[in-house]
């Protein structure tokens, strides 16, 4: 099957019919995607390695903005999730933002495996975004 390339990705993207879809740069790409709960702003992020490591596809988006209270209680509560999420991961960005993040090799990625991130990160999102709010809030 091969690796998959930056225009494979954006092709793959654009055949999956993706809301607004934007090609940011050769490497990265934003959409929205209605969950049904939420519209989610999506970013694929296509990440080239010094060989031999293969190249990575992510698939992300904001989770929650800075929190100003209960840090504690939040990031115990994401580190719990994480045991339920597999390799879908919260992680802290610079500004203090929680970012959730899926990501593979994009060695023998196909369209159906791509759509299957984005979905996964949609549906997790939409499952755990109130409830962590809520400890935040």
């Amino acid at each position: 099957m091969g690796t998959a390339t930056e225009d494979d990705i954006d092709t793959w993207l654009k055949e999956l019919g993706m809301d607004s879809l934007e090609r940011v740069n050769e490497s990265n790409w934003n959409f929205k995607k209605d969950t049904g709960d939420s519209t989610l702003q999506i970013n694929i992020m296509y990440a080239k390695a010094d060989p031999p490591t293969p190249p990575m596809i992510g698939v992300g988006c904001l989770f929650l903005d800075p929190p100003e209270k209960n840090q504690f209680q939040l990031y115990q509560r994401l580190l719990e999730l994480h045991t339920i999420t597999h390799e879908t991961k919260f992680c802290l960005v610079k500004n203090g933002a929680i970012m959730l993040i899926t990501h593979r090799s994009a060695v023998d990625l196909d369209p159906s495996e791509l759509k299957e991130m984005i979905n996964t990160v949609a549906m997790i999102y939409d499952q755990f975004h109130d409830n962590c709010l809520s400890i935040v809030s």
